[in-house]
């Protein structure tokens, strides 16, 4: 570490340094003095917020008006439910489903090889369940930009959203599962949905193909 390595990162610490120092001296950024004063008239609608604060900006939207009010005195206001419980409800499960999973597999052995989708339907569709729920939430936070660019009522828009937001997880949760099941049953069955079939030698040496049958029988005969 000392000294090649301590130099080494020394030199590139200045040298970043020295760019940054280069850029904000040479560069220029926002000339907002070559666009006038600011008019309020001049400013249109559909605010956008960046990519990474979709989510949180749905969530704000989809949450119908509600406070805890008592005795006058607003205890929880209702930016809590979409800025702070959605987003404490979303890392706690991601947190807490592998031992929520333990629990309901009854599994604490230890693992290192990682299952296929379709070797655990259930964790799968769990899975696509909560990234639906929170895509669906995701995009809720353009609604004022489909509002601007189609001219899609903003009140349909939430309502439309938050009808999505419970149908189309469970929708997702349901066809998942199903289809991993259906690939983990159609790998007992040789042949089906691809190309491949199933062969056996013959007493003369050769080989033939073997219907769907005799290939599960010999495949629980080999088991």
């Amino acid at each position: 570490m000392w000294p090649g390595y301590a130099l080494r990162s020394l030199g590139l610490f200045l040298c970043v340094a020295a760019l940054l120092f280069a850029l904000g001296g040479l560069v220029q950024i926002n000339p907002i003095w070559q666009w006038g004063p600011y008019a309020p008239y001049l400013g249109t609608n559909g605010a956008q917020p960046d990519w990474y604060l979709g989510w949180l900006i749905g969530a704000l939207r989809l949450m119908p008006h509600f406070d805890v009010v008592i005795g006058g005195y607003t205890l929880i206001p209702n930016r809590f439910w979409g800025g702070v419980l959605f987003l404490a409800l979303v890392f706690g499960f991601l947190y807490g489903w592998p031992a929520i999973e333990r629990r309901l597999e009854r599994d604490h052995a230890q693992h290192n090889l990682l299952d296929r989708p379709r070797d655990n339907p259930r964790r799968t569709a769990v899975g696509g369940a909560v990234f639906a729920w929170v895509a669906t939430i995701f995009f809720a936070g353009a609604a004022d930009r489909a509002f601007v660019q189609f001219g899609v009522p903003y009140e349909g828009q939430l309502w439309g959203y938050r009808a999505a937001s419970i149908l189309v997880p469970i929708a997702t949760y349901f066809l998942t599962r199903w289809v991993c099941e259906r690939l983990r049953e159609d790998e007992g069955h040789p042949g089906r949905g691809s190309g491949a079939r199933a062969v056996a030698r013959n007493r003369e040496g050769g080989f033939e193909e073997l219907s769907a049958e005799r290939a599960g029988v010999a495949e629980a005969d080999r088991g």
